[in-house]
């Protein structure tokens, strides 16, 4: 996806640099420097898509000669650390084509020479070709005087404001270089945001900070041209290991905040339903339509002569069925609801499982077979009733079903093994004889 940057330094003689060698190399020319004799030859560099040099003047651009513009920054600075030129490097949407990056790059340089009234000299390179091959960028040089044309000769006046120091900006009234360098930023995210809008597509970039954005995102390190260099023969360096884990930290974070903002969406759409309902439910008497609407009732479980694990749990079936009851009486939210109808389903196979156990045990007498069936049928009868209670209360979900179809399942298996012992205990002459055991779990 399209993302930001902008970088700003300036050419400083300190550093060995001048802005006549800068100009040279990025626009892919020769340039001879006045000042030093040297002449900085590299026209036979590639990859250069377009470059222009211009300044304004009384509203209209003209174009100047890009050597005549340099050496006339070097001639206007004496100091031996002096600035000559800055330079801004912007990286240029790949999503859009030749045509448009140019078009963006204009409006942006014009923007600029127009807002510090300086002369500027940019040029547009085509990606790298053993690096990223979205890197589409450009190298903007502004001069750090204003520059104007008089009787048809460039002149280079007073240090624009963003080369002042604060403290005679302050004295000015004027904002801060860095406060300047950010309103620079600002400027050239919502310039790029026009062109991608206007293109139709469906990306946008931000000059602000993850940390400033409130992004759970984490920023990258810059490689610089030695690791960069490393980096594409394919050899790793300590920075690349940096920004490699953080890529792979911001998959997982925006994978979890996927997932977060999807149940949150859940969460919103269930309670929007829920004051939908209330809302119905407070209508008048002659704006509702009556609806048969089943009455839960609690239900206590009976003492019969079970194993103690089945009496256990066929009692812990009632708790679960009557927290539900109270539950739908008391407006609880389909989600907590779902989390109780789930131990109710489980208890509700669990108990299938324990009954079918005790039916391939040769001592059953008639009694223990009744009770086997108290607990199949009463088992049913509550299944059936919450089945009908979470249609009406909008608590099922897709977990519920599955569980739910386990559950009904467990019962119709035990239900047809319960009538085939009790066929063969009410023929005499036929024993008991029982099929090879479940293994069945305990729940404690």
């Amino acid at each position: 996806m399209a993302m930001f940057h902008l970088s700003t330094k300036p050419i400083k003689r300190s550093e060995g640099r001048s802005a006549t060698a800068s100009a040279a190399y990025r626009a892919g020319c020769k340039i001879e420097d006045n000042r030093t004799g040297l002449k900085h030859d590299y026209s036979k560099k590639q990859g250069i898509v377009k470059t222009d040099c211009f300044i304004f003047s009384n509203g209209q651009k003209l174009n100047i000669d890009r050597s005549e513009l340099w050496n006339a920054a070097e001639k206007a600075e004496k100091r031996k650390d002096g600035r000559t030129a800055r330079e801004v490097i912007i990286n240029l949407p790949y999503e859009l084509n030749e045509e448009q990056r140019q078009s963006l790059v204009e409006d942006f340089t014009k923007d600029i020479s127009k807002k510090y009234k300086v002369a500027i000299d940019y040029a547009i390179h085509l990606p790298d070709k053993h690096g990223d091959r979205r890197n589409h960028h450009a190298h903007i040089l502004m001069t750090t005087r204003a520059a104007t044309l008089e009787n048809n000769t460039l002149v280079l006046g007073d240090k624009t404001n963003i080369e002042l120091s604060n403290t005679k900006l302050a004295k000015l009234n004027l904002p801060k270089t860095q406060e300047q360098i950010v309103n620079l930023r600002r400027h050239w995210a919502n310039t790029t945001n026009k062109h991608l809008e206007n293109a139709g597509i469906d990306r946008r970039i931000d000059h602000r900070s993850y940390e400033e954005q409130g992004s759970y995102y984490l920023p990258t390190v810059k490689l610089g041209w030695e690791a960069s260099a490393l980096e594409r023969k394919g050899i790793s360096t300590a920075k690349g290991d940096i920004n490699r884990q953080v890529a792979n930290d911001n998959l997982e974070s925006y994978i979890i905040n996927t997932e977060l903002e999807s149940l949150k969406e859940q969460l919103a759409k269930q309670q929007e339903e829920e004051k939908e309902r209330t809302i119905q439910t407070t209508k008048p008497p002659s704006l509702l339509i009556p609806e048969p609407k089943p009455k839960p009732k609690r239900v206590e479980a009976k003492e019969i002569d079970l194993d103690r694990y089945t009496q256990e749990s066929f009692e812990r079936l009632h708790q679960y069925h009557n927290q539900i009851v109270d539950g739908i009486s008391e407006g609880q939210s389909p989600f907590g609801l779902n989390l109780i109808g789930k131990k109710f389903l489980e208890y509700i196979d669990y108990i299938g499982m324990e009954a079918g156990s005790q039916l391939y045990d040769r001592g059953l007498d008639n009694n223990k077979l009744e009770n086997i069936d108290e607990v199949i049928s009463t088992s049913k009868t509550l299944l059936a009733n919450v089945d009908s209670m979470s249609e009406t209360a909008g608590f099922k979900n897709k977990d519920f079903i599955k569980l739910y179809e386990k559950a009904i399942t467990s019962l119709d298996k035990v239900e047809v093994e319960f009538e085939r012992v009790s066929a063969r205990r009410s023929t005499p002459t036929q024993s008991l004889q029982p099929t090879t055991p479940q293994n069945t779990p305990r729940l404690r």
